[in-house]
């Protein structure tokens, strides 16, 4: 079988490298730094001597191709699925988001959306109407159903609606669309920031309508599971860690971490010939599958294919902060909250959720603010005392709890921006170079840049080494299936 050498030992990597040494190839992975899970990995806290993850990482249950990837490496295990979602809003008050586990798609949104305490009954009946448009604006079928105000502005009529909808479905912003639809600041402020921000980490002006659209068509209206939240419940260490690596080695695969990678070396036949590493070592192997951030991609990139990869180079980054805070006392039984109209987005009570650190004498709790950029201007302790402030609104005990240990990590490059424009400068899987191949939740995955867009990027990658290789073979996995009634009620096409 051929050889598959994967620069790269992120979420994106390991997927590649995961499909095609589960079909026999013989795989190298050489990451850089010493531990595999990219951007999804830990760091020991020098304080308390715990492995803390970099950002609180989770999966939705429409993230088909990513808990493939769990249950064939054997570490699904480490998921725990929750059934309802805790949104606080500023009054403290707790609204409960269970959606049906009977009712058919849509109606299984039904009950959840009533039981958000914060919103009126008004804002609640825009809110479905916004909906209705924002699938019938995402089809490539039948006649959609925004204002004739909306479609002045943008030039668009109902005879060249089609022609035109995947160009201006993609330069057009949520801000935008929620605009034309009639949608309150409060409830802009209170449903529609509060999904997508923690979804894309990017304001609601800088996210594309066609971006935004998915995460609620694929997460909350095609399948009733598409909404369920899988959490790790180990470190990402050890997520990506010893059994992941077990995996590799039965199947004959290489992981070589602390392996940094200097440059790709082409043959006269214009096919990459070898893979330096900075340590002046040279792997060679039949295909590479170049799998980094796509900051870092034209670094390793022949000076052959620099003119046609540079649009990379202009894509955007977006901040994601984690605020890690240990505590001498449990401020809530609940093992995660959304908070509604705060700087803190979500909070994870990692002493629940964790295996490891049941029982321990201090509590810690991990809070993730998305699309961190306004906190630059902030200094760390100036961070946590907001984000206190936020916790103590909401759990009194907060109030009277000893704050042991404290930390804020911020990933400045965490993510690539969905802004309107960003489909055209992402490329596809493979290269003019036939044994080259990319992965990466930035490469064209129809996903924006989450885990599932990751590892989908990283089984498309497979597919085209198989292609090259004359195998014909989907290594993609199916979306959930779609709700034979959304599909009557919106007309929403199945996949």
């Amino acid at each position: 079988m051929a050889t598959v050498a994967v620069i790269g030992g992120g979420l994106a990597g390991l997927a590649a490298g995961c499909a095609l040494a589960d079909r026999g190839y013989r795989v190298t992975i050489l990451e850089s730094r010493p531990r595999l899970g990219g951007r999804a990995s830990s760091f020991e806290d020098r304080e308390s001597g715990e492995l803390i993850d970099n950002c609180q990482h989770v999966a939705m249950g429409c993230c088909t191709n990513y808990l493939h990837f769990c249950r064939v490496l054997g570490i699904d295990g480490f998921l725990e699925r929750q059934r309802e979602l805790h949104f606080v809003d500023r009054s403290g008050t707790i609204s409960r988001f269970r959606p049906s586990r009977w009712l058919p798609s849509p109606l299984h949104l039904a009950g959840p959306l009533v039981s958000l305490k914060y919103l009126t009954f008004q804002d609640k009946k825009s809110i479905s109407e916004a909906m209705r448009r924002l699938v019938a604006l995402s089809r490539t079928t039948r006649e959609h159903v925004v204002s004739e105000k909306f479609l002045q502005e943008f030039d668009i009529t109902e005879e060249d609606l089609d022609a035109k909808r995947a160009t201006w479905n993609d330069r057009l912003t949520f801000q935008e669309f929620l605009e034309s639809c009639g949608q309150s600041e409060h409830v802009i402020r209170t449903f529609w920031h509060v999904v997508l921000v923690s979804a894309l980490s990017e304001s609601l002006d800088n996210i594309s309508f066609k971006q935004g659209a998915q995460v609620f068509i694929d997460g909350f209206l095609r399948n009733r599971h598409g909404w369920e939240v899988h959490i790790p419940t180990v470190p990402l260490e050890e997520f990506y860690g010893e059994s992941l690596e077990r995996w590799f080695s039965d199947r004959g695969g290489i992981i070589q971490t602390n392996a940094g990678v200097e440059s790709l070396a082409l043959s006269e036949r214009g096919k990459i010939r070898s893979i330096q590493l900075r340590d002046g070592r040279e792997i060679e192997a039949d295909h590479v599958i170049v799998s980094v951030p796509w900051h870092r991609v034209l670094d390793l990139l022949p000076s052959e294919l620099q003119l046609k990869y540079q649009p990379l180079s202009e894509i955007p980054a977006a901040p994601i902060s984690s605020v890690h805070l240990w505590l001498d006392r449990e401020i809530t039984d609940l093992p995660h909250a959304v908070f509604v109209d705060h700087l803190s987005q979500w909070m994870f009570n990692r002493t629940r959720l964790d295996q490891h650190l049941k029982n321990k004498k201090s509590f810690y709790y991990q809070i993730v603010i998305s699309a961190s950029g306004n906190l630059k201007t902030m200094t760390q302790q100036e961070i946590i005392e907001r984000v206190l402030g936020d916790l103590r609104s909401v759990f009194p005990a907060v109030a009277e709890a000893e704050l042991l240990n404290s930390r804020v990590v911020t990933e400045h490059k965490a993510v690539f921006s969905p802004r309107p424009g960003i489909e055209s400068a992402r490329p596809s899987q493979s290269t003019p170079i036939e044994n080259l191949h990319l992965a990466g939740d930035w490469t064209e995955t129809g996903w924006p840049a989450t885990m599932e867009g990751a590892v989908r990027s990283g089984y498309l990658a497979a597919e085209s080494v198989l292609k090259q290789e004359g195998v014909d073979e989907t290594v993609l996995q199916p979306d959930l299936v779609t709700g034979k009634l959304v599909r009557w009620m919106y007309q929403l096409e199945t996949t």
